[in-house]
């Protein structure tokens, strides 16, 4: 018998209501919430010491560096999907996000079920890597 650990995923949103209703959606599809950090720097300290299978990033965050930086901090040195959420989608944000290698870019207010249907996506594809 084999048997799966949760998947862990960390939240980076610096809107409390926002981070606890990701929190309890993650929960309610048997997701474990690693950590939830209000800022870039928070976010890559965390990347570090928690070891999440996934980060779910917004891209304006308190702090000097934005989600897409503290992103492209952490990928330098570690292999997480990304999965950007955010209210702002204008081209020169968009492209910035684009120029890093992320896993999902996806506008709030989302769809929870497209959103959790990318997450199940991007775990299988990294699973059948391993």
């Amino acid at each position: 018998m084999t048997f799966t650990r949760q998947k862990r995923i960390l939240i980076v949103e610096d809107e409390a209501a926002i981070a606890m209703v990701l929190e309890m959606l993650l929960i309610s599809c048997g997701y474990e919430v690693c950590g939830k950090v209000m800022s870039g720097l928070e976010a890559i300290e965390a990347a570090k010491t928690l070891s999440p299978d996934m980060i779910m990033m917004d891209i304006k965050i308190k702090g000097d560096i934005d989600g897409i930086d503290a992103a492209k901090t952490i990928l330098s040195t570690s292999v997480i999907p990304i999965i950007f959420l955010t209210a702002y989608t204008d081209k020169k944000t968009k492209e910035k996000a684009d120029a890093i290698d992320h896993y999902g870019f996806f506008k709030k207010p989302f769809k929870k079920n497209i959103l959790l249907k990318a997450i199940e996506d991007i775990f299988l594809s990294f699973d059948e890597r391993e």
